[in-house]
């Protein structure tokens, strides 16, 4: 019994003397090893995402779009770049906010009560006609292209001339954002069907002949709630179109854009007496396009000279091509010394 417990005891001083060898042996093996230093630091990229998605962007527009215009916004300027970037309204609000409400189909237009103001008056260009000059409106569109084809008009045309955005664009609000900010007035197309077969599909937002009161109702609440900050409506082909404007369905809907403080523009040979007629009736902005023009450049100038040799104002709807934006911006340069003034569609 006695040899068994200092059997125990011996076992017991020998495992501590080992313990505390060990311990001893593992701080020296630690302390010969070479130290490796680690730096962490935070990524600039990560922060700077973080921070613009924080910010509370213009109704419609993205995140992505304001991560964009932030880097825009810290990178140099020089050269031809720089004096592009001055033109640019950089101060210039898309929307006012006392001139939209909100809805299923997301921001509409609508008049200021508190003050009277409408959209209509809120986003046009001040204008005012030299004395002896006819009126040259040149209406762009229906763009819905690409934003480096959109840049190239922004900053290579006049801000007289005025834009037309497609409700069908997958990028109306950039488009709205781009134009406004280069200082162009812009209009927003309201498609319709028409009889022709060639302009007779005017996709799935068109106002048709066959829907509803209420189907027609909602898809121009949809095509408005596409995006915001323009002066008006416009319509293609309005005197081809399968829509009757003096039906009550057709007048509700005039009435409706006359109230919301909206302009009216439209594509006619002549002055649509059912529209000028209840426009008239609601006080509202109506304006006549009366030409139409879809080929390069070379070929429209030489029927817009023309057009201008009668020295009546003329108001056209062009559609351009990317290699002709160099060449029209240099011709409407040309235009005073021929009696004519870059006027946008809104004026008088």
């Amino acid at each position: 019994m006695k040899g068994s417990v200092f059997s125990l005891l011996l076992i017991i001083v020998f495992a501590l003397w080992a313990y505390m060898r060990g311990a001893a042996y593992e701080e020296s093996v630690l302390s010969s090893l070479p130290s490796i230093v680690i730096p962490v630091s935070h990524s600039e990229e990560t922060i700077s995402g973080h921070h613009v998605a924080e910010t509370h962007p213009v109704a419609g527009t993205t995140d992505t779009d304001h991560m964009e215009a932030a880097h825009h916004d810290e990178a140099p300027e020089h050269g031809e770049a720089a004096g592009h970037h001055q033109d640019v309204h950089t101060d210039v609000t898309i929307y006012d906010e006392g001139l939209v409400e909100e809805s299923q189909f997301g921001l509409l237009p609508q008049k200021d009560v508190t003050n009277g103001n409408t959209p209509f008056r809120q986003y046009k260009r001040n204008f005012i006609l030299p004395a002896g000059q006819h009126k040259f409106r040149l209406v762009l569109g229906p763009l819905g292209f690409s934003e480096e084809f959109a840049t190239k008009i922004a900053h290579g045309l006049p801000q007289d001339v005025t834009i037309l955005i497609s409700p069908y664009s997958d990028h109306a609000d950039a488009l709205m954002r781009l134009f406004k900010e280069s200082g162009h007035e812009v209009w927003l197309q309201l498609p319709a069907e028409t009889h022709d077969e060639y302009t007779m599909d005017a996709g799935s937002l068109a106002l048709r002949a066959s829907y509803a009161r209420n189907k027609n109702l909602s898809l121009y609440k949809r095509v408005m709630g596409r995006t915001t900050g323009y002066v008006g409506l416009f319509i293609n082909h309005a005197d081809n179109s399968t829509l009757s404007f003096s039906s009550a369905r057709m007048e509700e809907l005039q009435t409706d854009i006359y109230q919301r403080g909206l302009g009216l523009a439209y594509f006619a040979d002549k002055a649509m007496t059912d529209i000028e007629k209840i426009s008239t009736e609601h006080n509202g902005q109506t304006r006549l396009v009366s030409y139409q023009f879809d080929t390069i450049f070379p070929m429209a100038k030489e029927s817009w000279m023309k057009l201008m040799s009668d020295g009546r104002d003329i108001s056209m709807l062009y559609k351009p091509y990317p290699n002709d934006i160099s060449m029209l911006s240099e011709w409407l340069q040309t235009l005073p010394e021929q009696g004519y003034t870059l006027t946008p569609l809104s004026a008088k």
